[in-house]
């Protein structure tokens, strides 16, 4: 969820420590959901945080309005193209379906672009051409991406 909100535009993501936990009036003592209690959560938790800190610079890069839409509308599908320093521009693509979904996003301002998949560099890149790029994402898939336009 957290890459799903810089997707939408978030600039900066809050974490908190989840605690339903409520106190029994007969014995005092606490039922409920907490997180403490669920270490794989917490290593969760750990392993997201250490990813937003490798792609800070993406993080930090702020959207750039109207510079992608998606050529057929699929409201799974979240994308924001963001500039950071320098000029570099980066795509970030996310789905809040549970099930693999797909688009067609459009570039206003790029026609043809090599990207690098972040931070898996093994990854596929995806290909812009004449502005336009189909993008597939797994269940609850997030895809961040180096855009380099071509000269």
């Amino acid at each position: 969820m957290a890459w799903l909100a810089v997707a939408s535009g978030a600039d900066a993501v809050g974490f908190f420590c989840w605690d339903e936990r409520i106190r029994d009036a007969t014995t005092g003592t606490l039922k409920g959901w907490y997180m403490k209690e669920h270490p794989e959560q917490i290593e969760d938790l750990k392993s997201i945080v250490g990813e937003m800190r490798r792609l800070n610079d993406v993080l930090l890069a702020r959207p750039l309005a109207g510079a992608l839409t998606q050529v057929q509308s699929n409201p799974a599908i979240h994308a924001s193209l963001r500039l950071g320093e320098k000029g570099k521009r980066y795509l970030v693509i996310a789905s809040d379906s549970r099930q693999a979904e797909t688009t067609t996003v459009k570039f206003s301002e790029i026609g043809d672009a090599e990207t690098v998949c972040l931070p898996e560099k093994e990854a596929a890149p995806l290909l812009i051409r004449a502005g336009v790029a189909k993008v597939q994402l797994p269940a609850l898939g997030v895809a961040i991406y180096d855009v380099s336009v071509k000269k």
